[in-house]
Formats: structure tokens, sequence, C-alpha cells
């Protein structure tokens, strides 16, 4: 009887821990869709003046546009046109967060609804537990309830910590492509002016470009990846420093405009895909700290759990 209470509890602990993940998400979601939604229209205002520019954006992407508006290396950009470069950039990304944010906001509402009525089987659980306790009523049972209930604990702890850690694992693997990315276009710190354009090969465009597309699936996945964190701060109160996170994409397009501009190479832009990696490592650090803590507790927990069933 007392492994099918175990069963039972973790099993409905489970539901309910994926219920509370799934509102957090939602909650979260839906704040930064607004977030992304405002700062959509407030971009749109900037670049309001402009609208063939606009226009040649949406139909056409934005490459093209950034390398017309740079010119050449003779052509020092004006404070004006930086920022409209940089509300440009900054635009085209928001509108593929936006549609992004959209998708999951639906598929997370979509998941809630299969949990309801979940905390009616936690009920219905409780009230399994005290019947037994009622009927046993002995220290060696309550003891045995009480290891059942720290394993349960323990056991959705360890599942929470466990997706936290994979959702970092997948900002790093994005992490590391746009560094790569970067570092492949190392080779543009040397301008060539001929024909008036910045940069000569389509090599080199293309790396710049990838390194874009990439920043746009980190930022993805650094939602992602705080939505997690978010979780395990809640049931754990891990303090956990993430705060350059949220302005990821803003100075990683603003250091690449500077780069472009000073004509220095790449220096900016991946000093601060640098800087994140290094502060996703150490969140990395302090949540495998915290899984190898839960994880020994669980198994001295678990074993704790079966001598004392074996003496019952």
């Amino acid at each position: 009887m007392f492994e099918e209470l175990n069963r039972e509890l973790i099993n409905v602990k489970e539901k309910l821990l994926k219920k509370r993940k799934l509102k957090n998400s939602v909650n979260l979601t839906s704040e930064e869709l607004q977030k992304e939604t405002d700062r959509k229209v407030q971009l749109k205002k900037i670049l309001k003046d402009e609208d063939n520019d606009v226009k040649r954006l949406e139909s056409k992407g934005i490459t093209s546009l950034f390398y017309s508006i740079l010119g050449s290396k003779h052509e020092q950009l004006e404070k004006e046109k930086r920022e409209m470069l940089s509300a440009m950039l900054k635009y085209d990304d928001c509108c593929k967060s936006v549609l992004e944010l959209e998708r999951e906001l639906a598929l997370y509402k979509a998941s809630l609804k299969e949990l309801v009525g979940v905390e009616g089987e936690y009920e219905t659980v409780l009230k399994h537990k005290e019947e037994l306790i009622m009927q046993l009523n002995d220290d060696k049972s309550q003891k045995l309830l009480q290891l059942i209930d720290n394993l349960s604990d323990l056991k959705t702890q360890n599942k929470e910590l466990k997706e936290a850690i994979e959702a970092g694992d997948a900002v790093q693997i994005e992490l590391g492509r746009v560094i790569d990315s970067l570092e492949s276009a190392k080779g543009w710190g040397t301008w060539d002016i001929l024909g008036g354009g910045l940069l000569a090969t389509a090599a080199k465009h293309s790396h710049i470009d990838q390194a874009k597309e990439y920043a746009h699936s980190v930022k993805g996945a650094l939602v992602r990846f705080q939505n997690e964190l978010s979780d395990v701060r809640l049931t754990m109160n891990i303090d956990i420093n993430i705060g350059s996170f949220e302005t990821f994409a803003d100075y990683f397009f603003d250091g690449l405009i500077s780069d472009w501009v000073v004509q220095s190479g790449i220096h900016e832009s991946l000093d601060g895909v640098q800087s994140v990696r290094a502060n996703v490592e150490n969140v990395m650090d302090s949540l495998k700290e915290k899984f190898n803590s839960t994880q020994n507790d669980l198994l001295i927990t678990e074993k704790n759990l079966k001598s004392l069933v074996e003496q019952a």
C-alpha cells in the first residue's frame, strides 16, 4: 500500500507541477508578448517617416537595406542614420519574436486545458493518505508517510532542475553558433572600399547575416530559459542573476552597428555575446550544483524508505 501511495503522490504532484509551470509560462509569455508588441509599435513610430525603407524591410528582408544604409568606408554615418538602422534591425527581430510568442502562448494554453481537474486528483490522494494514517497510527508508519512525501517532493524538484538545465544547454548551443559566426567574420576588420561597398565578398556578408539569425534564436532560447529559471526559483529559492539576458538582442545589434561604423572588426558584438555566455555558464553552475545536491538527497531518501518498508 505504501508503494501505491508513493506512485499516486509522485504522479499527481508531477501533474500539479506541470500545471503550475504552464500557468507561470502563460503569465510570463503573455508579459513578454505584450512587451514585444509595445516595442514593435514604438519601433514602427521611429520608422514612420521612412515608409519606403520599412516596405523594403518587410518585402526584401533586412540584409540589402543594412548594406545600402551603411555605405562605403568614406561615408561616416550620421547619428540619425545609425539610430534608424538600429531601429530597423530591432523591428525585424521584434516582428519575428511577436509571431513566435503568439504560437508559444497558444500551445501553453492548449496544454493547460488538458490538466483541468488535477486539484481534485490531489485531494483524492490526500484522503487516501489520511485513511492510512488513521488505520496504522504508529511511529513507523508516520515515518514512512513522511519519507513518501519527501521523496515525491524531491523527484518533482529534480525534474524541474533537469528541465532548467536542458533549457540552459539549448541557450549555450545557440550562443556558440553566434560566436562561431562572428569569429568566422573576423576577416572583415580589413575593409574593402572597391565599388563603394563596405564588404567585398558574399561570404563575409553571410557570416554576419548568419550571426543575426542565430542572435534571434538566442533571444527565444533565453526567454524559455528564464521561464524555467522562474519555475525553479518559485520552489527552491535559488538566487540567480539573469539581468543581462533581457536586453540581449538590443545590445547585440547596437554592438554590431558600432563595429561596422568604427570599422574595427567585431569586438563589441563578440564581447557582448561572450559576456552573456559567461553569465549563462554561472547560472548553469548553480543549477547543476543544486541538481547534484537534490539527487544525493533523493538517493538517501529512497534508501531510507526501502529500509523502513523492509522492516514493516
